[in-house]
């Protein structure tokens, strides 16, 4: 990255806001990114680099709000000084149109360095501490650049983990008794599970959501009674045992286990009634 600004600053039609920067010509192929507000129209604007208008062009309806845009270059920055530069032509949005930021990155050839939205990698991650991490993409993450709209699987997976650590996917469990008998009185041991509503225990989607792709996931329900499984009630939330001579009588457990598409490790919550 030769050069990042920045700059918050209010353009004027009588001088270009210009920033100059040097290159050292070594790598395949360059971006110059930046994020403007105020400018609804492509003909207020002039972006130039070095002296070679870029022929930028704004979000459709925008309007002034900020935006991000990103102008990719498949030609390498030559070694030495270059400059950027943006001018306002309408001098009518003086006061109204600013330069938010501005960068440039240069990048080797594809098979140096895969840009390619999808593709998992390490990417490196420097800091001002003069320390390196890494990221799974490039910028395929809503966590990497503010303009994708979706998270990569590895940050999705991240916050099913973050977020369910808080969780417990058992809200409830009752037990009650319910007569199936008057003479003699006969009962059945009765155990409501109640779910956080995940996977086939989804509420329908509302208008609004309608059209949002729900991932594949599921519960997965064991019941146990005196640590023995209970075959004939798996995947149930509301099981009836007879309780004729004390048959229903013991220690009962269930252990809830979610699974998604979008977590390749099956979370678990173990209950007791």
């Amino acid at each position: 990255m030769p050069m990042q600004a920045y700059a918050w600053t209010m353009l004027n039609a009588s001088s270009p806001w210009r920033v100059q920067f040097s290159s050292s010509g070594q790598y395949a192929r360059h971006l110059v990114r930046f994020s403007l507000s105020g400018l609804p129209s492509a003909s207020d604007l002039t972006v130039k680099l070095d002296g070679k208008d870029l022929r930028w062009t704004p979000r459709l309806d925008i309007g002034i709000d900020r935006w991000h845009y990103d102008i990719h270059r498949q030609s390498v920055l030559e070694d030495g000084l270059h400059e950027l530069s943006f001018q306002l032509n309408n001098n009518q949005l003086e006061g109204t149109a600013q330069l938010c930021s501005a960068e440039i990155l240069e990048f080797g050839a594809p098979n140096e360095f895969i840009s390619t939205p999808g593709h998992y990698s390490l990417f490196p991650t420097f800091s001002e501490t003069n320390t390196t991490s890494y990221r799974p993409t490039n910028e395929d993450c809503l966590m990497r650049i503010v303009t994708t709209p979706n998270f990569c699987k590895v940050c999705l997976e991240g916050l099913w983990l973050s977020l369910l650590r808080r969780v417990d996917f058992i809200d409830s469990i009752s037990t009650s008794c319910d007569q199936i008998g008057v003479s003699p009185p006969r009962f059945n041991r009765v155990l409501d599970l109640k779910l956080v509503p995940l996977g086939q225990f989804r509420l329908p989607a509302d208008d609004l959501e309608a059209g949002n792709k729900i991932p594949a996931e599921e519960y997965s329900i064991t019941w146990y009674k005196d640590g023995e499984v209970l075959e004939e009630f798996v995947n149930q939330t509301h099981i009836e045992v007879n309780d004729g001579d004390g048959q229903g009588v013991g220690l009962y457990s269930v252990e809830v286990k979610f699974t998604t598409t979008e977590n390749y490790r099956s979370l678990v919550n173990p209950g007791t009634g």
